[in-house]
């Protein structure tokens, strides 16, 4: 969701991310769980993008201070926002990572190539041989129903189909990752 917040409800951000501290949190809790979720606020000031990401966030028995302070940021975003008026998040890019993809037996479903560009010369190529492209524009109204079990047909046609793994970027967010 984006919202505008007024200077006071700014200012006790600001204040939050002063306590907080930048860039990072430490993530103690990541020896913890396996398979939590990370909590993740980048924050833009004038001397670029801050990441504060916390692994297992509130499932600690006993969290630092941090990581309360971070909590309530978090539910203070969520405040606000119910507060102003909000509106859905809409990009200007998405990033597209085409990568082998099994069909799932169970859900046999393989859609043609969603995208104009079908030449993965053009694209780049990460360590673990998949592509990733940026594409201009918000999410393509094509994997509005896509599931990740979804595979799309190579745009050769000859080999085996792709999994795409799609989602907007954030301003200042990096196209592909490194």
């Amino acid at each position: 969701m984006v919202a505008t917040l007024d200077s006071n409800q700014m200012g006790a951000v600001l204040a939050m991310v002063e306590d907080i501290g930048l860039p990072d949190i430490d993530d103690e809790a990541m020896n913890m769980v396996a398979d939590a979720t990370t909590e993740v606020v980048t924050f833009w000031d004038e001397n670029g993008a801050h990441r504060l990401a916390v692994y297992a966030l509130g499932l600690e028995e006993s969290p630092s201070a941090r990581h309360e302070a971070f909590l309530e940021l978090i539910q203070t975003f969520d405040q606000f926002t119910a507060e102003t008026q909000s509106q859905p998040y809409v990009a200007d890019q998405v990033r597209v990572i085409a990568g082998p993809g099994e069909v799932d037996p169970a859900f046999e479903e393989v859609r043609p190539w969603p995208l104009p560009d079908t030449e993965f010369s053009a694209w780049e190529t990460l360590p673990n041989g998949w592509h990733c492209q940026v594409v201009e524009g918000a999410v393509p109204d094509v994997f509005e129903s896509a599931t990740q079990a979804t595979t799309w047909e190579h745009p050769d046609s000859t080999s085996e189909p792709l999994l795409l793994l799609v989602r907007p970027l954030l301003p200042g967010e990096p196209d592909c990752p490194a």
